[in-house]
């Protein structure tokens, strides 16, 4: 709030109220509203309704990785059954519905893609990647690999091994969608990968889980890409080379990056304003 204390008056003069507001809503459009009361300025009445729009925005584009096992020596596993996702050889998903609007490096997702070699997508149209990892950040589409390879996942039953399924676990606004693979088989070869893919509504985080992973053959890849050619984070040591992982969870967390514009600023045309009075 703006007031003065007029003791003369002019005509046709503008006048212009400058401030830095203190809290923000990030991600949308802010408005602030000036107010003057009727015996300054000589408005009609006052200053009222003029408004200053700031649009806040936030793009992420580097995320930060941790490893984040939960206790000692045990993994974050959160689901042992579900819904299936995904069955066969080089098979990739139709849309699987998240619950929730999911951000990743800055664009709004509300469905999956996943492939039965072991990542997801979150746009249509994507094959299935047989038959190695994708090497990171060289991916052209919205990408996470918890153990992209050439995998083939035999069971539609969820729950049972050689299959894919997911669930959500938690309730709004802190409710995590999961992928499961429970070891599914490494094509052709005896080895199994067992881990998890899970996506996090508060924070927008990714975490890749690997409870049990191994190759005997084929390159592979754990890691995240946001699918412009440039950016993304691969697992130190697993892009796109044979890698082994157990008891292990790799967090990747979006930069709290928020851009501000300049203070805003309200002008006005009053009929009559007393400009020898200070505005406090």
């Amino acid at each position: 709030n703006y007031w003065c204390n007029c003791s003369g008056q002019a005509t046709g003069n503008t006048f212009t109220l400058s401030w830095t507001p203190t809290n923000y809503t990030v991600g949308g459009t802010n408005a602030f509203l000036v107010t003057t009361p009727s015996s300054c300025f000589g408005f009609w009445p006052g200053v009222s309704g003029y408004y200053a729009i700031v649009t806040v925005t936030y793009t992420p584009t580097v995320y930060t990785l941790t490893n984040s096992c939960n206790g000692s020596g045990g993994v974050s596993m959160l689901i042992s059954n579900g819904t299936d996702a995904v069955s066969g050889d080089d098979v990739m998903s139709g849309a699987i519905p998240i619950p929730f609007t999911f951000n990743f490096y800055g664009s709004p997702y509300t469905n999956v893609y996943v492939s039965t070699n072991g990542f997801l997508s979150f746009t249509a149209g994507q094959g299935a990647g047989c038959c190695s990892g994708y090497s990171i950040p060289s991916v052209t589409f919205p990408y996470i690999a918890l153990c992209h390879t050439d995998l083939n996942a035999t069971s539609a039953t969820a729950g049972t091994n050689g299959s894919i399924y997911y669930a959500t676990v938690g309730t709004a606004p802190n409710r995590v969608f999961v992928i499961h693979f429970q070891a599914v088989n490494e094509y052709s070869y005896g080895n199994t990968e067992t881990g998890e893919i899970q996506l996090y509504e508060a924070t927008n985080q990714v975490k890749l889980v690997s409870s049990s992973i191994s190759f005997s053959a084929h390159s592979a890849t754990q890691g995240i890409a946001k699918g412009d050619g440039v950016t993304g984070n691969a697992v130190p040591g697993r892009n796109a080379v044979n890698f082994s992982a157990s008891n292990d969870c790799e967090l990747f967390s979006p930069p709290l990056s928020i851009t501000i514009p300049a203070a805003p600023t309200v002008s006005a045309s009053p009929t009559s304003v007393c400009p020898s009075s200070p505005v406090t």
